[in-house]
């Protein structure tokens, strides 16, 4: 029996040129209720940036901020939205080439994310299937 070959990816900052989170706030609350929401949460940025606040913590309450009471079928909307205008901007070429190979070599490809809106991973990963 062959084994298959197990090949993960994480999404920001590996398959993206960068985290996503502040981007995908703004494109989908624009850029007015991102400052509004930025500057209501200052005072944990800078427990943040002073080491005394989690990033994970921060993210989720910022989170929470922006999309509390939202459906998830909406939520979905949103995130295949900005996948579908931002993908030729976010995807590095170069871990696109690569999941590519991997694909092709027949190996199982995983995609690992800590982003609360994984709706967007799921995105990434149906274009890698679908259109590479």
């Amino acid at each position: 029996m062959k084994k298959k070959i197990v090949v993960a990816f994480d999404f920001d900052g590996t398959i993206t040129n960068n985290d996503t989170f502040i981007d995908f706030i703004i494109y989908s609350k624009g850029i007015w209720s991102f400052c509004w929401g930025f500057f209501l949460y200052s005072p944990l940025l800078i427990a943040f940036k002073l080491g005394l606040y989690s990033n994970w913590k921060l993210k989720q309450k910022i989170f929470s901020y922006y999309f509390r009471g939202m459906s998830i079928n909406y939520f979905d909307e949103i995130c295949r939205s900005y996948f579908s205008y931002k993908r030729e901007t976010i995807l590095r070429k170069r871990a696109c080439e690569a999941i590519q190979k991997y694909k092709e070599e027949g190996c199982l490809l995983i995609i690992v994310s800590a982003a609360k809106f994984c709706s967007v991973c799921v995105c990434v990963y149906t274009h890698i299937y679908t259109m590479l």
